[in-house]
């Protein structure tokens, strides 16, 4: 006859094998939780790590035991280990950047397994795999191995795996329940259908463009468009002293510039807000509509002058070459045709930028439009250039403007040596602004994530062509203070080359020569139809007044101070900025992804 003690006895085991389970489970939880950006006081994101948790905790359970085994069983462990070490790595990595798994973030990527070159997954590697993360991940699984052979010891190992899925399943469940209130005000949101997705690509845009009679003005000798990566409004100069836009300006030595201090950001993405800023469309416009307005480069081929594209990214990622074909710029140089080492993920050093740029002005005759994409200021920021920096790891944003100041100290004395600088056309927008993350395991915000923190504010400047003389200036200072965003910069260059899209199409944005209306709406967008993300962020902007809505805290309100936010609470379906997104297709299907990965 059984009783109690033998009960224990025969279930004592398994109850230990159980709790062994629970704490290595612990020990990986703690480690994905350390890198996210999600808190155990809402469960609702919380839940979507639980199965990958539970997954490297099965993983470990089952590799054979590191002690009281065999040599051939303790070298498998640690294989499986080292395996699992790297996985971790990647994954803690994802989650750092993007509070989400690799596994689920990979799909979206611009960058995947058939485009990828080594250089392009090293860069990649040493851009976003901090030590911090490789040792948490080493760390982890060390611990987690050295915990298990004490299920392993007493048999019932398969009782550990199977205790944890109903673990998973309540924890699941309970965090379900919490989070199933959602308000019913926003249930037709939430049923609203997701976007379809059509990628950038190529285009036939050869009768994109009409030119229209020759206005008093005259045409500029010289165009220059730079787009810079991931540089925000707020960022200070090298030395702190000013901001970087500021310093550029004064590098120029030239007068007529206008520095816009309401500037917004079609995207916080750039494989939307470069197409945007390159052909004017808007980030809540149609995939059709961005492949059939003209590059604006075309607008500078129509009127004869000679164009080019140079810059440090390589443009095989996300369909990004195949779309530049369209434009047929006469010269295009990237990071493919440099030979240079990447830097980063997708970039080499910008000192290629600037002094093909140089080079080009210097060897030209003709009119010329030149469009720069330089890419330091991009995460992780470049701190070495062979324009003279040597930057500090430590910090590596200075090292960043610094090399931009260089930069275009050697694209402005290109331009004013060759006689170009007083006439040309110089406009200058960031594609979007951009997080200083600092070295810590925990990222506070992913810029794809939010429109907050600067990301909106791009740093935007241009110079009229012929300086404060020229006719146009007045209008361009004008709109110093008013709302504009980069998406006005193809509206801009097809206005003062006296041209435009040809019947049929018109841009939702304005030309900076003329007056921007006061109550014009910007609709800024983390996806759109020709841009897919797990995750969804939109911005509304009217004059000073801003509503951001993101996956962590729905929709606020806020009233920009310049490139800063200060914040008026939450909104809903009352609020007028609200109401204007509802009434567009494009940023109702955002919202209704937003509100969906919420509830």
């Amino acid at each position: 006859m059984n009783g109690p003690s033998s009960i224990l006895q025969r279930f004592g085991p398994v109850a230990r094998a159980a709790a062994v389970a629970i704490v290595v489970a612990l020990v990986v939880g703690a480690a994905w939780l350390s890198v996210s950006s999600t808190g155990l006081g809402d469960v609702r994101p919380l839940r979507r790590h639980y199965l990958y948790i539970l997954i490297y905790a099965y993983v470990v359970l089952s590799l054979p035991p590191l002690y009281g085994a065999g040599r051939r069983s303790t070298g498998l462990a640690l294989l499986g280990g080292a395996i699992i070490t790297v996985l971790l790595a990647i994954d803690l990595t994802s989650v750092r950047f993007f509070d989400t798994a690799f596994f689920d973030i990979y799909p979206y990527l611009p960058v995947q397994a058939g485009n990828v070159s080594l250089q392009s997954a090293w860069g990649y590697a040493t851009s976003y795999i901090a030590p911090g993360v490789v040792t948490l991940a080493l760390a982890s699984v060390l611990i987690a191995l050295a915990i298990a052979p004490q299920a392993k010891r007493r048999g019932p190992a398969r009782w550990t795996i199977l205790l944890l899925v109903p673990i998973a399943f309540l924890a699941t469940f309970v965090s379900a329940r919490i989070a199933a209130n959602a308000d019913p005000r926003v249930a037709a949101l939430i049923e609203t259908p997701e976007q379809i997705v059509r990628p950038i690509g190529a285009a036939d845009r050869s009768q994109s463009v009409e030119l229209v009679a020759n206005q008093a003005q005259p045409l500029p000798g010289t165009i220059v468009l730079v787009i810079m990566e991931s540089a925000g409004a707020t960022i200070p100069s090298s030395d702190g002293s000013m901001l970087l836009s500021d310093r550029l300006i004064e590098i120029s030595g030239a007068d007529g510039w206008v520095n816009f201090a309401n500037a917004v950001t079609s995207s916080n993405a750039t494989d939307i807000a470069v197409p945007s800023i390159m052909t004017g469309v808007g980030a809540h416009e149609s995939s059709e509509k961005l492949h059939s307005l003209p590059f604006v480069t075309q607008y500078a081929a129509a009127r004869g002058y000679d164009t080019a594209l140079v810059t440090s990214s390589t443009l095989h990622w996300a369909g990004f070459e195949a779309f530049i074909d369209s434009a047929e710029i006469d010269t295009l140089a990237s990071a493919s045709e440099s030979g240079l080492p990447f830097v980063n993920d997708l970039a080499v050093d910008d000192a290629f930028v600037y002094r093909t740029a140089a080079r080009i002005v210097t060897a030209s005759d003709d009119r010329l439009f030149l469009l720069l994409y330089p890419q330091s200021l991009h995460w992780p920021f470049q701190i070495d250039s062979e324009l003279g920096v040597k930057g500090d790891p430590q910090h590596r944003r200075g090292a960043a403007a610094r090399i931009a100041e260089k930069g275009f100290a050697l694209l402005f004395g290109a331009l004013r040596k060759s006689g170009r600088l007083d006439d040309a056309l110089i406009m200058v927008s960031g594609d979007h602004g951009e997080f200083d993350y600092v070295d810590t395991l925990r990222v506070p915000r992913m810029r794809l994530d939010t429109f907050a923190e600067g990301v909106l504010s791009p740093i935007f400047f241009a110079k009229a062509p012929g300086g404060k003389a020229d006719s146009r200036f007045p209008a361009l200072a004008g709109n110093a203070d008013r709302l504009v965003a980069n998406s006005d910069i193809a509206p801009s260059i097809a206005d003062i080359l006296h041209a435009r899209p040809s019947a049929g199409m018109a841009y939702s944005g304005h030309s900076l020569f003329a007056p921007v209306p006061r109550d014009r709406v910007v609709f800024s967008a983390s996806t759109n139809a020709w841009r897919a993300w797990p995750k969804g962020a939109i911005a509304v902007s009217q004059d000073r007044a801003r509503l951001l809505c993101d996956q962590r805290a729905l929709c606020r309100r806020a009233i920009a101070k310049g490139p800063d936010l200060q914040w008026l609470g939450p909104a809903g379906a009352a609020d007028p900025l609200f109401r204007m997104a509802l009434r567009d297709p494009a940023m109702r299907r955002a919202l209704g992804k937003l509100y969906r990965d919420y509830y």
